[in-house]
């Protein structure tokens, strides 16, 4: 049984000798071969170019042309066929040489001639297959190192090292990330990138994958640390793949992410969950704490009203009437970092705050304070317990700053922000005020940190006056900044936009309260605190009832009501552990007395009720502490139908 091929090929047969070449042609079909004839070169060349040929047979004399000249033809068309040469003995010579030409065997006409032909052609094909097989897998690997150089040139920041980690690929990108250029870095190992940290642990993975192919990375993307030309660490991510097209062609390729971004992202984020967290906390203490506030300031300002204004004790009462006023500005400024933390805004020169901040701050400091603030500064609008906190807060620790005494400087300006000159900021005019010590100074590796919440380079400290600056200054849509060397001293300047409002001229300290006439229902949950605000109130004329919750409070007005003796206002605290609140209060209030005159007051001055009282059928608010002339201006406008302002 003959041997067939699984595949039908096409074979040309050149021969003169039409004889032989017809007993070829039949030994070749029998085993599945397609099989064309030519009797000399003319004809063999029509046929190649005509029909599709996979090997000629050829002999090598033929009348026309010999089997070299047909070949050298074909190349000029720009055909190659494969070819075996036929020889008569004693043209074994003239074979090899054509094996050199291209041949892929030869075989002499003589004895076996015909058993031996389909084998040695079968063979030949075989042969003509792997070597397809084999360009084909070249192509296939060509196409993939040029498929992954590709990608190391497109991709964000690629690198590609050999089996030995020799970098043999470098993109544009990478360079920008590390510093090195294309020709700096090929035939270096990839090890220069990685922080002397970890490279004993870099090497300790690569060797464990070249030894065992274990690997913690291939084919992972992991958050590492890179370092650059200049030895500085980045934060970069890495997907690190490891592929083998062939024996000496294995490699890896990392696809590089810079992090530094997203890092910085993070780190706000987290710096914003912070205060988010602390501005919560804070909301829960706010109330208990403003409220004790109220309750001392009631009490001092009750004494201040005995006491002869030329005794001393009377300016000491003053004082204390400002620190209770600044305890209750701390804890707003907590306040100030979660949402409702909105500033309370009023357009005034900014002059007085820092001079009164001078004088509190640095009383009894051996710290001289040079302070320049011109009459022509542009007015501000602004918070005026927040920004107090802030000079308060730089004035302090510059203060800290020179244990043994020294100069401070303050000094405003009005300057004009440009486009891009300073780039957080829009354009436009704006107060300029500088804060200089002569200290110990910020180490530059800490410098960067000292706006963080909790981030604090002192013994004792909370690390929380800073962030607070920050975090104010940035709700003013203004900017804080610092300047510092060790050794010589810390500058901070403050940026505020300037307003062209109308100023809101400042109530005196020790204005007198104003007198009125009415009687008023509070309601408030503390005893202490009650009893200040009523004593308060009937010392400048009111008639005063007294309540500890809502309940009450609704049957006491619903009785006056019934009786002809109306309250003319009720000023009720917000929040009421135990008791019916303000808000559900006000509810049942409206619905006994639609023309309720309701003052809402809270130690929680954020509340979304405290800002905007009226939504909630309020006519007024006042927030803990609070000082006897705010609270007799507003029951005055309120009981007089003069309106209050929003």
């Amino acid at each position: 049984m003959e041997d067939k091929t699984d595949k039908s090929y096409s074979i040309l047969i050149v021969d003169d000798d039409e004889g032989l070449s017809h007993l070829i042609e039949k030994s070749l079909k029998k085993v599945n071969f397609n099989v064309g004839v030519a009797n000399n070169g003319a004809q063999a060349i029509d046929w190649v170019v005509n029909n599709p040929t996979e090997l000629m047979l050829l002999d090598f004399k033929l009348p026309d042309m010999s089997a070299r000249q047909i070949v050298e033809a074909l190349k000029e068309r720009k055909i190659e066929i494969p070819f075996i040469i036929m020889t008569g003995h004693g043209d074994e010579n003239i074979a090899v040489e054509m094996m050199k030409a291209g041949a892929k065997d030869y075989i002499v006409k003589e004895g076996e001639f015909f058993d031996l032909l389909p084998s040695v052609v079968k063979w030949v094909f075989e042969e003509l297959q792997s070597e397809k097989k084999l360009v084909e897998a070249r192509k296939l690997q060509e196409e993939s190192e040029k498929k992954y150089r590709k990608l190391v040139e497109t991709a964000q920041e690629a690198i590609l090292c050999d089996i030995n980690g020799i970098i043999v690929e470098w993109n544009k990108s990478a360079e920008r990330l590390f510093g090195y250029s294309k020709d700096e870095i090929i035939g270096k190992p990839v090890r220069i990138l990685i922080p002397d940290k970890h490279k004993k642990e870099h090497q300790e993975g690569f060797e464990r994958f070249k030894n065992t192919g274990e690997s913690r990375i291939i084919g992972k993307t992991v958050e590492v640390s890179g370092l650059t030309k200049e030895g500085i660490k980045i934060p970069i991510e890495i997907s690190l793949t490891y592929q083998k097209l062939e024996k000496e062609k294995h490699f890896f390729m990392a696809i590089i992410r810079d992090l530094t971004e997203r890092k910085k992202y993070e780190k706000e984020l987290l710096k914003i969950q912070k205060l988010e967290s602390l501005g919560i906390l804070a909301g829960g203490i706010a109330h208990d704490f403003n409220n004790y506030l109220m309750g001392i300031l009631g009490s001092v300002t009750l004494a201040k009203m005995d006491t002869n204004k030329e005794d001393k004790v009377y300016e000491r009462l003053i004082d204390a009437q400002k620190v209770i006023l600044l305890a209750g500005n701390l804890t707003n400024q907590l306040l100030t970092f979660s949402k409702g933390g909105a500033p309370t805004m009023k357009t005034a020169s900014i002059k007085e705050v820092i001079e009164e901040s001078i004088g509190f701050s640095l009383r009894g400091s051996n710290v001289t304070c040079h302070h320049s603030i011109p009459d022509d500064l542009r007015q501000v609008e602004f918070d005026e317990g927040q920004i107090n906190q802030i000079f308060n807060n730089l004035i302090i620790n510059a203060n800290h700053a020179m244990p043994g005494g020294g100069i401070l400087k303050i000094c405003a300006n009005n300057v004009t922000i440009g486009d891009q000159k300073v780039p957080t900021l829009k354009a436009g005019d704006y107060v300029k005020i500088t804060v200089e010590d002569q200290g110990i100074g910020i180490p530059k590796d800490l410098i960067q940190n000292i706006f963080d919440p909790f981030f604090t380079t002192k013994d004792k400290g909370s690390g929380m006056g800073l962030a607070v600056c920050y975090s104010i200054i940035k709700n003013h849509n203004g900017l804080i900044s610092v300047e510092s060397d060790v050794g010589l001293g810390t500058i901070f300047s403050i940026y505020l936009p300037a307003s062209k409002k109308q100023i809101q001229t400042k109530a005196d300290e020790i204005e007198a309260a104003i007198a009125g006439s009415g009687k008023v229902l509070i309601m408030d949950d503390e005893q202490f605190i009650r009893d200040a605000i009523g004593d308060l109130l009937k010392s400048i004329g009111y008639v005063v009832e007294l309540a500890s919750e809502g309940n009450e409070m609704i049957k006491l007005y619903k009785e006056a009501k019934e009786t002809g003796q109306s309250f003319d206002a009720v000023l009720m605290d917000l929040t009421v552990p135990g008791g019916m609140e303000g808000k559900e209060a006000i509810k049942k209030l409206l619905e006994i007395d639609p023309e309720v005159k309701a003052i809402v007051s809270s130690g929680y001055s954020y509340d979304p009720i405290m800002t905007d009282y009226r939504k909630y059928g309020f006519s007024a608010c006042v927030a803990k502490p609070c000082k006897i002339q705010e609270l007799s201006k507003t029951l005055h406008k309120l009981i007089k139908g003069k309106g209050i302002d929003k």
